[in-house]
């Protein structure tokens, strides 16, 4: 896996068009955490440090990925 972070869950590519049709290569990290910040299991600092660890990844790849886009897979976000 690409990124080295222990709530990266998977990760996936895909392509989106945004403005004038330009294609933008999107990175999509799956993560266990809470994003919702009103959440009372929302762990800034790790979330803080996910966020870290993909934007370390994208200046390595900076050709490839354009976009970022952190999705929870926890269905109690509420």
């Amino acid at each position: 896996m690409p990124i080295d972070h222990p709530n990266a869950k998977s990760i996936w590519f895909t392509l989106e068009s945004g403005d004038e049709n330009i294609l933008e290569n999107v990175m999509v990290v799956e993560t266990d955490l809470h994003l919702n910040t009103r959440h009372p299991d929302h762990d800034s600092e790790a979330v803080n440090s996910l966020v870290k660890a993909t934007q370390d990844f994208m200046e390595k790849d900076v050709r490839h990925v354009t976009k970022l886009r952190i999705v929870s897979i926890r269905r109690d976000q509420a």
